[in-house]
């Protein structure tokens, strides 16, 4: 059975990263605001959605990207 979660590091990708391979959860969600630009409306740029998904899949921390 695979697992999600809320990231449980904030924005620590890299944090978030090693806890998902720790502990084999392959879904992990982020505050949509937490990934915006500062400044912003609160909805992050699709580039930088598109650059956390590739960093979760390039790490294997993810399953169905």
């Amino acid at each position: 059975m695979d697992i999600g979660i809320f990231a449980p590091f904030g924005t620590d990708h890299e944090r978030n990263i090693s806890f998902c391979l720790d502990s084999d959860v392959h879904y992990v969600i982020h505050r949509a605001g937490a990934l915006a630009e500062e400044g912003g409306n609160g909805v992050p740029e699709p580039a930088t959605l598109k650059k956390v998904v590739k960093m979760y899949s390039d790490a294997d921390a993810v399953r169905g990207s």
